[in-house]
């Protein structure tokens, strides 16, 4: 079937449609995709090869591969250190490498003594393997997890390294870091806990000061030391160390290149650039050293005379004898310049003619003629070899002699399809041939190497064996840094690293959507939608949402508010710690009746008067007991039993004796009479006597000394009070009045003072005020009277502390590592601030913020400023975050502006010189890219990035005389170099070029061809309008022009409005010879464009008519009642 393109409709997106009755590509332009579907909606299957490149469609192998080489397993909580027993050491409460387990922890076992028995488990009260990690096929090779918790393996990585096929219970099975602590071990003299290496010292001889290694400050060390080994860092505080103990003798540079007899200048020569160039030529015979602008090279005697303006043949004429002789000549008048066999003389017009050999009269004889345009006519047929040949003798033979076979240096045997034309210098002839063995040839010129495997194999570079089958996707990984903790992970396009919290993400986790802790801690916002919460602790601000269920202990830290009409607690027994319980906290006003009250559920059934209520009657300020129906409290009273009750007054019957009463009325006591158990009065004594007891009855009567207990009054001589409760060592007072207190002990760094309302106390000391004069240095002070004035420090001159500003930075000697020099004339300053990330230096004039401040970094004489990164990867100049980075040439000041110049490092010796890299960002929703602006800003050329590309564009320049270049280069043996104009752009170049076009690799244009290939003979486009009435319609006649070949190139079927009636239900499109539109081509039934490219395979005959014939479903002609259209046929005219 023909190519066929639907353009569609406006509106209903672009589709094409695959044969009449085959599938449809459809776009959807109000979703913006493309859909495969059998009838424009129904969606369908597509297939497509393994995708090699990041932006390939991937088939359902591909993704099943690629996961297959993935096998990642929830991670554990803790790892085993050593051998235990599963079955009673992983029990709830159990400790595995410092962590206490829970129930349903998992535990990942690896130190077995029986290695089949290691594995993933899950803690509790019967110990098993996980249900991730106890089948066969959950078990293989490469799966790997995380260690949560541990004093060994916390946050550490662990793979089955045991190869396939592994069968659980029986495979001992090996697990191996590849990740986290525990991968180094303290070697001798160092200690390691968790990720921490310290170092031994005995704080004698060695001491750690700070982050630094040092000998101990108060170690005098030996007197003498007989061997010393090589010193690798440090400072030498001796003696200078003579040349002959392998020193300099000298504690300058000066000196000791003197004492070692290389003083600069005498002894040795001062170092030049230009110098050193001089030093690494090499002194190639017959070489000049010249310099080329920049430094000094070396070139042959062609080059220098070259560079001196005397190359041979340009700029001075190259010795030759002869012409010495013709220099030697006198320029004779009339005279002719002629060789005489060995030189060259001069010689008159009459020699010079028998020379010439032109004799003396009118027939002169010719050694050779040029004719110019001119003919020579009226030959006779040649018989002789030197005789002239006519244009019918040469014809003639030529006829006879067209076929390579006939000529005498070509062995033509019998060719076939692809044989080539060869060379045979053996028997110095042309012979045929074809190409055999690996690889063949064919008519067409086509090259097929038939074993490619084999090849291959031969070169050890068979692939999935030898070598790794390419995989853009291993690329990636393969380009990747193993960063500790990171997980490979793909982004849509490639393979990244991602750290642990990025990873989760990734994986639709959150930071606790599957979480296998025993905590986790929540720190504001809420959670919604919990409907079981097992364990854990809720933040103060911690908001539940929704039905929870909570199992096991809740503990509130903080308030609970809980909103809803009703509590309940199943639970044996609900404690308070606080000191109130509020009920009706609600109440805006004083209630009237029943304010609140607890109300208990007396059985498990559905009785409705069983329940009984402790109530608060508000119109009576008393309690209630009573019993009744659910929600009310009703008037019954319930019976209630008592203890002891402290307070408060009782309106009831006399309380009997059982419960703390005395059974019987007395009211009619004295109002300080006392109550004898069974109600019984004991009247008020005398003045000054006292209840005594004489062992059967109480009575009052006078005190006896040896009544007296408790303590001695003040007045007595005692305190007046018990002070057996005061702490030991606190200090006793008492105030005017006799009152006895405790001053307990002070709190730490607090002294005992009198406060300003005279009482005793502990406080710390007031530096202002409980202190007069100066503390002195030995004290601890400064010395000083008074604060220096403003921006100045303390700081010690050695002698004497005093306020002075800040004008150097110095290191731990004092040496001055930053200055200010001299007296700044402006309040401009360098501020550096800092980050989590990064240190800033700025330059900011605090008097105006809007001044542009340059910062300039320089080095001294010829010295650079250098940028290094501290890992020793490559140096880095990046801007701020968001912000661009310009390098600038200098700006133009009494002279043209300077040029901003990148370049590569130079090269030394055999070590190559660097190449300049120009690279876009990576990361984030796009890479970057890299882009060449004017000095508008606007664009002159985009660099755009293809992941893993191999091949690229080489662009060299070139010597006078030769054109520069733009070249195909990379790791592909065979590379095109593609021009993509925009949309309907076409690639030009300027008018004129192809009157310049001359050499067979010269390019040609549209108007080269038109003007030496193509003759247009008319508008190469027939178009006709079709309609409905016929069953066929004649789209044009051909042109028919002498010595003109027609070919029809494409067919374009507009059906405005879809053809129906009459039966009809396809077209086709014939020259009388050629079908152009077949059956199949275009269904004229449904609206749409149809194009029918055509191969310039047939040619279409000059006059020919090519007719449109409607047909029905058995191709029988049909008239159609409806429908409209265009049919546009184009074709080319070859002259």
């Amino acid at each position: 079937m023909a190519n066929i393109k639907n353009f569609g409709l406006a509106g209903i997106g672009s589709d094409v449609q695959l044969g009449k009755n085959g599938g449809r590509l459809v776009y959807d332009s109000s979703s913006s995709f493309f859909k495969f579907t059998t009838d424009g909606s129904t969606l369908t299957q597509i297939r497509a090869a393994s995708p090699s490149n990041a932006a390939d469609v991937a088939t359902k192998s591909y993704v099943d591969a690629t996961k297959s080489g993935l096998d990642v397993k929830d991670s554990v909580r803790v790892a085993t250190t050593a051998n235990i027993t599963i079955a009673s050491d992983l029990n709830v409460g159990d400790s595995i490498d410092g962590v206490t387990l829970a129930d349903g922890d998992r535990v990942l076992v690896k130190n077995q003594s029986t290695g089949s028995e290691n594995g993933i488990y899950t803690a509790g009260a019967s110990p098993a393997r996980a249900t991730d990690f106890d089948a066969d096929s959950e078990v293989t090779a490469g799966a790997f997890f995380f260690v949560e918790e541990g004093t060994v393996n916390a946050d550490s990585g662990f793979v089955v390294s045991t190869d396939d096929d592994i069968t659980v219970g029986s495979t001992a099975i090996t697990f191996t870091q590849f990740s986290g602590t525990g991968q180094i071990v303290a070697g001798s003299g160092l200690d390691k806990t968790g990720n921490t290496l310290s170092v031994n010292v005995d704080d004698s001889t060695l001491e750690i000061n700070s982050d630094t290694l040092r000998i101990k400050t108060s170690y005098t060390g030996q007197s003498s030391i007989t061997t010393l080994g090589t010193i690798a860092t440090g400072v030498w505080n001796g003696t200078d160390i003579g040349v002959a103990h392998g020193g300099t003798g000298a504690s300058s540079a000066a000196d000791a290149r003197t004492n070692l007899g290389l003083a600069i200048g005498s002894d040795v020569q001062a170092y030049d650039a230009q110098l050193a160039d001089v030093a690494g030529l090499t002194p190639a015979d017959g070489a000049f050293i010249i310099g080329d602008g920049s430094n000094f090279t070396t070139e042959s005697g062609a080059t220098a005379r070259a560079s001196l303006g005397l190359t041979i043949g340009t700029d001075v004429q190259a010795y030759d004898a002869q012409l010495a002789d013709i220099a030697g000549l006198t320029p004779t008048d009339g005279n002719i310049i002629i060789g005489d066999g060995s030189n060259f003389v001069l010689e008159s017009g009459n020699t010079a003619r028998t020379s010439l050999g032109l004799g003396t009269g009118d027939t002169p004889t010719f050694n050779g003629l040029n004719a110019g345009s001119a003919k020579i006519t009226a030959l006779g047929t040649p018989t002789a070899d030197t005789d002239a040949a006519t244009k019918a003798y040469v014809d003639t033979q030529v006829a006879s002699a067209n076929q390579l076979s006939e000529l005498t240096d070509v062995n033509i045997t019998s060719a076939g399809d692809g044989a080539m034309l060869l060379y045979d210098t053996g028997n110095s002839e042309w012979i045929d041939n074809v190409m055999s063995g690996d690889a063949t040839m064919t008519d067409g010129g086509v090259i097929t190497l038939t074993d490619g495997n084999s090849t291959r194999t031969n070169l050890g570079l068979a692939i999935g064996s030898d070598v790794q089958a390419y995989d853009a996707g291993l690329a990636d990984i393969a380009g990747l840094t193993p960063t500790d903790g990171h997980i490979i992970v793909g982004n849509g396009s490639n393979w990244v690293q991602e750290n642990g919290a990025t990873a989760r993400t990734s994986l639709g986790l959150g930071s606790i959507s599957i979480q296998n802790t025993n905590n986790i801690s929540i720190t504001g916002g809420s959670m919604t939608g919990i409907t079981t919460f097992t364990t854990g602790t809720l933040g103060s601000t911690a908001v539940l949402d929704g039905d929870t269920n909570i199992t096991g202990n809740l503990v509130v830290d903080g308030n609970l508010t809980v909103s809803g009409s009703s509590i309940t607690l199943d639970v044996g027994t609900v404690t308070s710690e606080d000191k109130f319980m509020q009920v009706n906290s609600g109440a805006t006003s004083q209630e009237t009746g029943l304010a609140g009250g607890v109300e208990i559920k007396r059985s498990n059934t559905a009785d409705t008067d069983q329940f009984a209520f402790i109530n608060f009657d508000d119109s009576n300020d008393s309690f209630t007991f009573k019993t009744g129906s659910a929600n009310q409290a009703s008037v019954s009273d319930a019976t209630m039993r008592f203890g002891t009750v402290a307070a408060g007054t009782w309106n009831g019957d006399a309380i009997g004796r059982t419960y703390g009463g005395f059974g019987t009325s007395i009211s009619g006591h004295g109002n300080n009479s006392l109550v004898e158990a069974d109600g019984g009065e004991i009247a008020v004594g005398s003045s000054g006597q006292y209840l005594r007891s004489d062992g059967t009855n109480f009575s009052a009567s006078a005190l006896a000394a040896s009544d007296l207990s408790g303590t001695v009054a003040a007045a007595n001589g005692g305190l007046g009070t018990n002070i057996s409760g005061f702490s030991q060592s606190s200090i006793i007072t008492t105030d005017g009045d006799g009152t006895v207190s405790e001053l307990g002990k002070g709190g730490n760094s607090t002294v005992l003072k009198v406060n300003g309302s005279g009482t005793l106390g502990y406080a710390k000391v007031d530096m202002t005020a409980d202190i007069t004069g100066t503390a002195p240095v030995a004290n601890g002070g400064t010395g000083l009277t008074a604060v220096g004035t403003v921006n100045k420090y303390l700081r010690s001159t050695g002698s004497a502390n005093q306020y002075d500003y800040v004008t150097a930075l110095r290191d731990a000697a004092g040496t001055s590592a930053i200055e200010v020099s001299g007296t700044l004339t402006d309040n401009i300053k360098l501020v550096m601030t800092n980050s989590a990330s990064n240190v800033t230096l700025q330059a900011t004039d605090p008097d105006d913020n809007t001044a542009d401040i340059d910062l300039v970094l320089k080095g001294q004489g010829n010295g650079a400023v250098v940028i290094n990164e501290s890992a020793g990867g490559n140096s880095l100049v990046m801007a701020d975050d968001n912000l661009d980075l310009t390098v600038s040439g200098g700006a133009a000041s009494g002279a043209a502006a300077g040029d901003a110049v990148i370049k590569g490092g130079n090269g030394t010796g055999s070590h190559a010189s660097g190449d300049v890299l120009i690279k876009g960002g990576t990361g984030g929703a796009s890479e970057g890219k890299v882009k060449v602006l004017d000095s508008s800003n606007n664009e002159i050329a985009i660099f755009e990035r293809t992941a893993s590309a191999v091949n690229e564009i080489t662009i060299t320049n070139n010597a006078t005389g030769s054109a520069p270049s733009i070249a195909s280069t990379g790791g592909d043996n065979n590379i095109n170099l593609t021009l993509t104009p925009k949309g309907t752009g076409v690639i030009t170049t300027y008018d004129g070029y192809e009157a310049n076009v001359s050499g067979d690799d010269d390019l040609v244009t549209k108007k080269w061809v038109e003007d030496n290939v193509v003759t247009s003979t008319d508008d190469l486009t027939i178009r006709t309008a079709i309609s409905t009435g016929a069953n066929s319609v004649s789209i044009g006649t051909m042109p028919n022009d002498s010595g003109i070949t027609y070919y029809v190139s494409r067919v374009i079927v507009h059906v405005a409005t879809g053809f129906s009636g009459g039966s009809v239900d396809h077209i086709t499109i014939s020259d009388g010879s050629l079908t152009m539109v077949a059956d199949a081509d275009a269904d004229i039934t449904t609206a749409g464009s149809y194009v029918v490219d055509l191969p310039f395979a047939t040619a279409t005959a000059g006059g020919a008519t090519i007719t449109l014939a409607f047909l029905d479903g058995s191709a029988a002609a049909a008239t159609p009642t409806g429908g409209a259209g265009v049919v546009t046929v184009e074709y080319k005219a070859l002259s």
